[in-house]
C-alpha cells in the first residue's frame, strides 16, 4: 500500500502543485564550491610519512634515554633535510612530513635549534650563492656539522613596514652544549633570512634545555616571506607535539593515581580537565596540518599560518598548567617532568612572535 503524499498539516499534495523547482540562487551558490577544490589532508599516513614519523620517533627516544637533547640522532636520521629536493641532497618531501616529524621531536624536547637548520637548509638550497656569502654549504648543515641559532627581532611590533635588520637586537636560543654559533637563522616579520651574529650575550633563561641570549647581527640577504608560513607552522608542529606529550603524562597519572580507593581519573573534574586538553589538541593539530597542506599545494595562506601559530602555542602552555592541576602536589615539584615541559611552551611562545602578537595580525588583515 502506498502512503499518501502529505504536506505539514496533514493535507494530501497536489503533484501538479508541489514540485520542486531548482532555486536560481542554489546554482549560484554551490557551484563556487564545486569548483574550488581545497587541499586535502589524509588523515592516515602514507608509506613514506610512516617511514618519517618511525624515523623521528627513534630520534626522540634516544632524546629521552640521554635525558638530554643530542644532536647526533638528529643529524644523522635525514629529518633535516625532509623538505629540500633530492638533487640538493635533500629526501624530496613537503611541509607536511616537516610537520609530521616534528610532532614527535616536539614531544621529546628536542633542541629547539632543530627548526633553525631545517629552516637554513630551506634558505640554501633556495640561494646557493649563500653558501659563500655565509660560509656555510648545504652538505654541512644537512650532516649536522655546522650548528645553526634560532633568531628573531626582539621587537616584533604590529607595523608591516618592516625594520632596520642592521640595527635590530635579536633574541637567540643556542644549540645545547658547544660555544655559540657564528650564523643564525632569523626569523622576522618581514621573512626568514640567514643572520651573521655579533656581540652574543648569553642569557639565563628559565628553560635549562635550551640556552638563550641576545646578540646584534647583520641579515645576509633579503628576508623569504613565504618561508615564515612554514616557520610558523612547524613551530606549531613542536607544540603540538609538546601538549600531545603532556596529555599522555596526565592520562597516565590520572589511571594510576588512586584518591578514595578509585582512580582520580574517574572523577568528573579530571575528566573535564584531560577533556579540555584533548580537545585544544585537536583544533591545534588541524591548523597546523591544514597550513601545511597549503604550503605543499603553492597555496601558503598567512592567515592560517598564524592562526596555527596563536592556537597551537596558547594550546601548549594552558594544557602544561592544565596538567600540572592533574597532578596536583606532585605537579609543581621536580619529581615531575611538567615544568620541563611548561618551560618549553613558554619558551615557544616567546620565540618567533607571541600569539597575542600574530592573533593581532589576524585580526587586522582579515577585518
Amino acid at each position: 500500500m502506498e502512503l499518501p503524499d502529505l504536506d505539514r498539516r496533514g493535507h494530501a499534495r497536489d503533484p501538479a502543485q508541489h514540485r520542486r523547482r531548482p532555486s536560481p540562487h542554489a546554482a549560484a551558490l554551490t557551484r563556487p564550491h564545486q569548483e574550488r577544490q581545497e587541499p586535502m589532508f589524509d588523515l592516515v599516513p602514507d608509506e613514506l610519512q610512516r617511514s618519517v614519523i618511525d624515523s623521528a620517533r627513534e630520534v626522540a627516544e634516544a632524546t629521552l634515554k640521554e635525558g638530554s637533547a643530542p644532536w647526533a640522532p638528529i643529524a644523522d636520521s635525514g629529518l633535516l633535510g625532509l623538505g629540500v629536493a633530492e638533487e640538493a641532497g635533500g629526501v624530496g618531501s613537503g611541509a607536511a612530513e616537516e610537520m609530521l616529524a616534528l610532532v614527535e621531536l616536539g614531544a621529546a624536547l628536542v633542541d629547539p635549534t632543530v627548526l633553525a637548520s631545517m629552516l637554513a637548509a630551506h634558505l640554501l638550497a633556495a640561494e646557493p650563492t649563500l653558501e659563500a656569502t655565509a660560509d656555510l654549504t648545504l652538505a654541512d648543515v644537512l650532516g649536522g656539522s655546522r650548528r645553526i641559532a634560532l633568531a628573531d627581532p626582539w621587537h616584533w611590533g604590529f607595523d608591516d613596514r618592516g625594520f632596520d635588520g642592521a640595527a635590530t637586537s635579536y633574541r637567540v636560543v643556542l644549540p645545547l652544549g658547544g660555544s655559540a654559533p657564528e650564523l643564525a637563522v632569523a626569523v622576522t616579520p618581514d621573512g626568514v633570512a640567514l643572520l651573521r651574529l655579533d656581540d652574543v650575550e648569553v642569557q639565563r633563561g628559565f628553560d635549562r634545555t635550551a640556552p638563550v641570549g641576545r646578540a646584534t647581527g647583520t641579515l645576509l640577504g633579503e628576508p623569504d616571506r613565504a618561508l615564515l608560513d612554514r616557520a610558523l607552522l612547524l613551530r606549531g608542529a613542536l607544540q603540538v607535539g609538546l601538549t600531545r606529550r603532556v596529555l599522555e603524562i596526565s592520562r597516565e597519572h590520572a589511571t594510576t593515581r588512586h584518591q578514595f580507593g578509585k582512580p582520580i581519573g574517574s572523577f568528573q573534574a579530571v575528566k573535564h580537565h584531560l577533556a579540555g586538553i584533548a580537545v585544544q589538541l585537536d583544533a591545534s593539530q588541524a591548523l597546523v596540518a591544514q597550513a601545511a597542506v597549503l604550503v605543499d599545494a603553492d597555496r601558503s595562506d598567512p592567515v592560517v599560518a598564524r592562526s596555527a601559530a596563536v592556537v597551537a602555542g596558547r594550546c601548549a602552555v594552558d594544557s602544561c598548567r592544565t596538567a600540572i592541576q592533574v597532578h596536583g602536589g606532585i605537579g609543581v615539584t621536580d619529581e615531575s617532568d611538567l615544568h620541563v615541559f611548561l618551560r618549553r611552551a613558554h619558551l615557544w611562545e616567546q620565540v618567533l612572535g607571541s600569539p597575542d602578537h600574530h592573533e593581532e595580525w589576524v585580526v587586522r588583515h582579515v577585518s
